[in-house]
């Protein structure tokens, strides 16, 4: 597993993002101001009530990024490219993942009490989405060959 400090050296663009918390004796507040995120965030969505065993994501966007958080519970994220597989888990509401477009993610492993929040740098678009994983690798090769 990835700690937090060893993510910054992966070679996949993605990076932790601090969300600052206020605590006293009434409870936390956590505050996220979009103009300090990576993007300037067009859609937002929750994850609930996941059934035990089941995974979420296991798809790739083609321009979208996302930040992806836990409210509450835990989940272990699997993030892939081309060369490298990395594994962390989402368990606190003051740090979500930053993840670039083009990047494979697949959520699994949810805590019971799961509550999942994403911000997305586009408006939903069915046709921004890989939904294989070979895929995913094809038109990576394709960027990548293109790139040179």
């Amino acid at each position: 597993m990835i700690s937090p400090s060893q993510l910054s050296s992966a070679p996949l663009g993605v990076e932790w993002i601090d969300i600052p918390q206020f605590a006293d004796e009434r409870g936390s507040l956590n505050v996220v101001e979009h103009f300090e995120l990576p993007f300037f965030p067009q859609r937002t969505f929750w994850i609930t009530n996941v059934p035990e065993h089941a995974e979420r994501g296991g798809h790739a966007h083609r321009t979208t990024h996302e930040l992806l958080g836990a409210l509450q519970g835990s989940c272990k994220l699997e993030l892939r490219d081309l060369t490298q597989k990395i594994v962390v888990t989402l368990d606190s509401c003051s740090r979500f993942i930053h993840i670039p477009s083009m990047v494979w993610a697949k959520l699994y492993d949810f805590s019971s009490d799961f509550v999942g929040l994403c911000f997305t740098s586009e408006l939903y678009d069915p046709d921004g989405y890989l939904h294989t994983f070979d895929g995913f690798l094809r038109e990576c090769s394709l960027i990548k060959h293109n790139s040179r």
